[in-house]
């Protein structure tokens, strides 16, 4: 009988662990890269590694394809509107969990856009906000930006200030939801246990 407890409570705790993704995420995006020039558009939201990633109010997202001259080295999303205002990106978790943004890499919308600022805001759990604002150095290609303080949020905004750029490689810590960790320990407390 124990036996068989301690396989449905191992089962129970690896399901968990894996249906969160609890742990270091990185948004990298390299699943779209595509040949050819000119770039394409995956409407107005995409989900990766159990994110989602909408372009707010209205608007879609896109990427340049790898043979344009605007592909900045790797794959990246860019926000636009044609024909209205550049929309934002929102980014949260599809389940609800909360996460701490880690870095993120930007680079110029194309190789002749000038230097533009991006004002990043993190919601947290408790409806708090926490904001950065990053100024591109106008040299075309990607600059990394680390993060101190966007912790425990459940929702991150990109804001389009004046004029559009790509981002890439966003790196998130996902806090596991206290079920599961509760599930973990009470394995790990089993096991202990037995031997």
């Amino acid at each position: 009988m124990k036996t068989k407890l301690f396989k449905i409570l191992l089962v129970v705790t690896l399901f968990g662990v894996s249906e969160t993704r609890a742990g270091i995420v990185i948004l990298d995006f390299e699943s779209l890269s595509t040949p050819g020039i000119g770039y394409t558009h995956i409407g107005p939201s995409y989900s990766e590694y159990g994110f989602n990633l909408q372009a707010v109010p209205i608007g879609g997202l896109y990427y340049y394809n790898q043979d344009d001259e605007n592909f900045a080295g790797s794959t990246a999303l860019f926000a636009m509107a044609p024909g209205a205002s550049d929309p934002d990106t929102m980014l949260t978790h599809t389940n609800g969990l909360t996460f701490d943004l880690l870095s993120l890499d930007i680079s110029e919308w194309s190789k002749n856009w000038p230097s533009i600022s991006i004002t990043l805001i993190g919601t947290k759990s408790d409806n708090s906000t926490v904001t950065s604002s990053l100024t591109l150095d106008g040299v075309f290609g990607f600059e990394t930006f680390t993060h101190q303080g966007f912790t425990d949020l459940i929702s991150l905004k990109l804001t389009q200030e004046f004029g559009r750029y790509q981002y890439d490689n966003i790196t998130l810590d996902v806090i596991p939801e206290p079920a599961t960790v509760l599930l973990f320990g009470l394995g790990g407390l089993f096991l202990r246990k037995r031997q």
